[in-house]
């Protein structure tokens, strides 16, 4: 038996293919226009149902595209409880004592800096004095050199005054080296120090910051203890709250208001039956004098009679 598929133009489908269940209005999405249909054997149709579902139909939609949307979602969402979890976990306190912390730090930083760069400064500079004064010595031993040769010339010894007149042009020579090297390190200083100035400004600025935050910080703190206090109390008052229909003072008032109305009831009966039984002993005394009376009556009547 032959059932009719869709297969590529041209290319023989290795997968038959087979209606089933599958309703052609829902289930069935858009082929290609390069799509034809062709004839299979009926002895492979029961492979179809796994083969097709394994296979990517979503004709124009990139899967990657879908991925990295999931992905982003995911990463989205696990970004949320990440600063859900960060913002519960902040402690005003713990967080201002920590910021304290760094700023002490990068303040020791920064003063670990600058002291090395005031030792650099420091150095230059000697080196400074040092060629200034070299090149002032420098300039003594020429001054005598020559002198010496002068000397020597005077009294006729042209070799002894060359020889000194050449340690002066070596004492002159030095002494240039020295006012040079002193000359380039001028603006070398002059840089630094001004280097140095502006990072002691900002080292001072850093410690009025430190200060402004330490006072903040006890601050901060201070509201944030009484906000609790605040809160604490709030809640405390919600708890015992005696206008609430649904407190438990209210539930134990009640209680005890049916315990006296059951007392008064039971007051009020006792009452009841002893004032009873007094009115039945009123009635009593009534009946006794009744009787008394007639039997004086009679006792009244016999008398006369006797008489």
């Amino acid at each position: 038996m032959l059932l009719p598929v869709w297969a590529e133009r041209g290319e023989q489908a290795s997968s038959p293919v087979t209606q089933g269940n599958i309703s052609t209005d829902t289930d069935f999405r858009p082929f290609p226009d390069a799509c034809l249909p062709v004839a299979l054997n009926f002895g492979h149709a029961h492979t179809f149902p796994a083969e097709i579902l394994s296979q990517d139909h979503s004709y124009g939609r990139d899967p990657r595209m879908t991925k990295q949307s999931i992905f982003g979602r995911i990463s989205q969402l696990a970004k949320a409880n990440i600063n859900a979890i960060l913002d519960s976990a902040e402690d005003p306190e713990r967080m201002l004592d920590q910021m304290v912390r760094d700023f002490s730090s990068s303040i020791s930083d920064a003063e670990s800096a600058i002291a090395e760069t005031i030792g650099n400064l420091r150095l230059l500079e000697d080196d400074y004095r040092e060629d200034q004064e070299a090149a002032v010595e420098w300039g003594d031993k020429a001054l005598a050199a020559s002198r010496k040769a002068d000397e020597l010339r005077k009294g006729g010894d042209a070799a002894g005054a060359d020889k000194f007149d050449n340690l002066a042009k070596v004492a002159l020579g030095r002494q240039l080296t020295s006012e040079k090297e002193a000359k380039t390190a001028e603006p070398q200083i002059q840089s630094q120090t001004a280097v140095v100035n502006q990072l002691k400004t900002g080292l001072n600025a850093m410690k009025e910051k430190l200060v402004q935050l330490t006072n903040k910080r006890s601050e901060l703190v201070a509201r944030s203890k009484t906000a609790k206090a605040q809160a604490q109390v709030m809640d405390a008052v919600k708890s015992i709250d005696m206008m609430d229909p649904t407190s438990e003072v209210n539930r134990f008032e009640d209680k005890i208001r049916r315990e006296e109305a059951r007392v008064r009831g039971a007051q009020e009966l006792s009452a009841s039956s002893l004032d009873a039984q007094f009115e039945s002993l009123d009635d009593l005394g009534e009946l006794t004098e009744v009787d008394a009376r007639l039997a004086a009556l009679k006792a009244g009547s016999t008398a006369a009679l006797e008489r």
